[in-house]
């Protein structure tokens, strides 16, 4: 019987692959396509942006795409910060009703 090899990273969604394509192609994209990178871009998973960001050809373009475009998209480490700062505020907010 085969050990499942762990040894290889989830490949990037249907959505991550789509950001990527249109990367690749960055800034040569029409007007459409432009708004449709932004949307994705967006909404990509967490997981998804880091893949991304890890590949040492669209890194650059990333920070291109988003020191050029950083009026209209989300920061994707604002979002990060709040999800990890939500347990210790709830810790936090328990300990003060224990106290009280």
């Amino acid at each position: 019987m085969n050990a499942p090899a762990f040894n290889r990273a989830r490949p990037a969604s249907r959505a991550g692959r789509r950001v990527a394509v249109l990367l690749r192609r960055y800034p040569d994209l029409s007007r459409e396509e432009l708004e449709d990178l932004i949307e994705s871009f967006q909404r990509l998973s967490s997981l998804d942006f880091v893949l991304l960001n890890s590949n040492a050809h669209l890194a650059p373009i990333i920070d291109r795409f988003r020191s050029e475009h950083r009026h209209r998209l989300k920061d994707h480490h604002g979002r990060m910060l709040v999800i990890l700062l939500l347990p210790i505020v709830m810790i936090v907010a328990l300990a003060i009703m224990a106290a009280a």
